[in-house]
């Protein structure tokens, strides 16, 4: 029996960006790591404290020292 016939996990990864210009949407999530530069945020937060509280929601771990902060998810 071979291991191809089991499907792969796929991991995110999402980085934190910071917007000064609109309040309501000052947080975004922006998925990375996908070749598209100018992608589109999957959510948007008016504080760094409901990104968080989102990510770790959705079952997403931080990665350490990241600058920008990064969240990963698998």
């Amino acid at each position: 029996m071979s291991l191809a016939t089991h499907s792969s996990v796929s991991t995110q990864i999402v980085t934190v960006l910071k917007r000064e210009d609109i309040p309501a949407e000052r947080f975004q999530i922006v998925s990375i790591g996908d070749n598209n530069s100018a992608s589109t945020p999957l959510r948007t937060f008016p504080t760094q404290g409901e990104a968080t509280s989102w990510l770790l929601c959705n079952g997403y771990a931080w990665v350490k020292d990241s600058n920008p902060q990064q969240w990963i998810k698998s």
